[in-house]
C-alpha cells in the first residue's frame, strides 16, 4: 500500500509539473505572437477646426476673442483604415523664456521657433482616438479644445500618436502654424 501511495504521489507531481510547463509555454507563445504582430506605418493629420451645431468647420485663422479653436488629430494605417486604438498627445511650440498661461506675455510660438531651437514643444494634453473627444466623428479622431486667444500671433501645433495595441506605428504629425488675427 505504501508503494502505491508513493507512486500516486509521484505521478500527481509529474502531472502537475507537466501542466505548469505546458501553460508557461502557451503563455510565452501568446506573448511572443502579440509582440510580433505586424505593425502598419501610420498616416497622422492635424486639423484646425471650429465646432458649432454638431459640425466641424476647417479654419486656418481666427480673429482674437472670437471662437474656440479645436485641434483634431486623425490617424489611419497604410490601408487607409482609421485607428481603432491609441492616443494623440497634443503639443504647442513654446518660447523657453516665457511662462505658460500668461495672457499678457504669450509663450506660444510659431513652429519655426521650435525648429530653430529657441522654443520647445510643450504638451497640452492627450485624447484617445476612439472619437470620444470628437462628437459626431468616428474612430481615428481625437479632439482637443485649445480655446479662445486674446493676443494676435502664430502658434505651432503638432501631435504625437502612441499606437499601443492599434497595429499602427507610433509617430508624430507634421507641425503646422495657426494664425490669430486682430479683432475685426
Amino acid at each position: 500500500m505504501r508503494k502505491l501511495s508513493t507512486f500516486l504521489r509521484a505521478a500527481a507531481m509529474t502531472l502537475f509539473a507537466s501542466a505548469v510547463i505546458v501553460t508557461a509555454l502557451m503563455l510565452g507563445a501568446h506573448s511572443f505572437a502579440q509582440s510580433n504582430q505586424a505593425v502598419s506605418p501610420g498616416f497622422y493629420q492635424l486639423n484646425f477646426e471650429v465646432y458649432s451645431g454638431g459640425v466641424y468647420t476647417p479654419v486656418s485663422s481666427l480673429p482674437v476673442l472670437s471662437r474656440e479653436l479645436i485641434l483634431r488629430a486623425y490617424v489611419e494605417d497604410s490601408a487607409r483604415v482609421p485607428a481603432q486604438n491609441g492616443t494623440a498627445a497634443f503639443e504647442y511650440c513654446s518660447y523657453k523664456s516665457l511662462p505658460p498661461g500668461d495672457i499678457e506675455r504669450a509663450d506660444e510660438a510659431p513652429k519655426e521657433a521650435c525648429d530653430a531651437g529657441i522654443a520647445r514643444w510643450r504638451r497640452l494634453g492627450s485624447r484617445d482616438v476612439n472619437a470620444g473627444s470628437c462628437p459626431h466623428l468616428g474612430v481615428g479622431n481625437a479632439c482637443f479644445n485649445f480655446g479662445i486667444v486674446r493676443i494676435p500671433r502664430d502658434v505651432g501645433f503638432r501631435f504625437k500618436f502612441s499606437g499601443k495595441r492599434s497595429g499602427i506605428d507610433s509617430g508624430v504629425s507634421e507641425a503646422a502654424n495657426f494664425t490669430w488675427t486682430p479683432a475685426e
